[in-house]
């Protein structure tokens, strides 16, 4: 993101706002990370070198079939993963879970158009 663009600023600010007000669910245990449907990851830097990531958050379910068992993946509603400092954990956040999963794909496919 180029943070000399007011839009992505603000786009930021959010982030960081939604953070701060998500509810706590726990840590992330047995992550699912889905591969499809465009993108599904936000990595943020900081100037002293940390890493945040937030992801989608999905769970594993698993049925038994003929030959095995058959292991899908199904979105939690309004939760995100959120892995920094080496923990993984889950947080509710309806707003920052719809920007990852619906805006951040209109963001980049922008970016690349331009």
């Amino acid at each position: 993101m180029d943070l000399d663009n007011n839009m992505q600023k603000l786009t930021v600010a959010k982030i960081i706002y939604w953070l701060q007000h998500a509810e706590y669910m726990g840590p992330s245990q047995n992550e699912f990370i889905s591969h499809g449907g465009g993108p599904n990851e936000f990595v943020m830097k900081s100037k002293d070198g940390k890493v945040i990531r937030m992801i989608d958050a999905f769970d594993p379910i698993s049925i038994v079939i003929s030959n095995g068992v058959m292991t899908s993946g199904v979105s939690v509603s309004d939760q995100v993963t959120i892995n920094y400092d080496n923990k993984s954990l889950r947080l509710k956040s309806p707003d920052l879970k719809r920007w990852i999963e619906n805006d951040m794909k209109t963001i980049i496919e922008d970016y690349i158009k331009a």
